[in-house]
Formats: structure tokens, C-alpha cells, sequence
């Protein structure tokens, strides 16, 4: 996989990174460079790929099947969540923690996971890494 070849030439070429051709055993589905797929959201590839590899935990990768190869091209191409966010491997977005609860753990792909409630006496807003103690009098 990862490689085509035109009709009448006597080699094979590589897929670009950020695009991935699976293996198969019909030529016409290796006939040219066309059928070389750019990698989907959460995912990118190196050159010559037979499919394209997630994004790590803690990562996103907006950019979809749509966008240029180039935004799919290396694993910098997935940006870390922001604070209060995140997100499990092959992720488009990251998830923002609820009110009331705050971030754990940004490798994990579920709130449950991810995102702890706050100790009695503190509170959150909605993506945050941290709860804030109540002021003195309110709980």
C-alpha cells in the first residue's frame, strides 16, 4: 500500500504525506496518483502510507479529508487540547470539562475519565484546569 504506478511506467511512486492508499490486489486501484486519500480528522500520515495513524491522546487534528494533505503531513500537524480540554487518539476536537468538575487527566476520551467534580467548598467553570475555593461565608 502507500504506492501507484500510471500505465506504461516501470516503477511505482509513493502516496505524499498526509495522504494514504490501502493495499488491494486490483491494479486499477493503484493506477494513479489520484488515488492516493488524504487522511481524515484526528489522523495524519508519512509519505508512502498504507493508511494514515491517529493523532496521540491529548491531541486534536480539526482539519478533514477536504483540507490540503499538508495539514495531515506529520504528527506535529496535531496541536495539544487547551487548558481545561481533552481528548483520546484520533480525536477532530478537544471536549471541555464541565462546570463544576476540572480536568484530571487530558489523554482521556471521556468526561467520566478525564474530569473529576470539585471538592466541597470550591467551583469550576466550564474548561477548567483547576476548581477555585468559595468566597469566605459561601459554599
Amino acid at each position: 500500500g502507500g504506492k501507484y504506478s500510471a500505465t506504461g511506467s516501470g516503477s511505482c511512486s509513493s502516496c505524499d504525506a498526509g495522504k494514504y492508499l490501502s493495499p488491494s490486489e486490483a491494479a486499477t486501484d493503484h493506477s494513479s496518483e489520484a488515488m492516493c486519500n488524504t487522511c481524515s480528522s484526528g489522523k495524519y500520515s508519512l509519505p508512502a502510507s498504507a493508511s494514515c495513524d491517529n493523532c496521540g491522546a491529548g491531541k486534536h487534528l480539526y482539519a478533514d479529508e477536504y483540507a490540503s494533505s499538508s495539514e495531515h503531513d506529520s504528527e506535529d500537524d496535531c496541536a495539544a487540547c487547551e487548558v481545561g480540554k481533552f481528548a483520546g487518539a484520533g480525536s477532530k476536537a478537544c471536549t471541555s470539562c464541565a462546570a463544576g468538575t476540572h480536568l484530571k487527566d487530558a489523554m482521556e476520551s471521556d468526561a467520566g475519565s478525564a474530569c473529576v467534580v470539585c471538592e466541597t467548598g470550591k467551583y469550576s467553570l466550564q474548561s477548567s484546569a483547576e476548581c477555585t475555593s468559595c468566597e469566605a461565608g459561601k459554599f
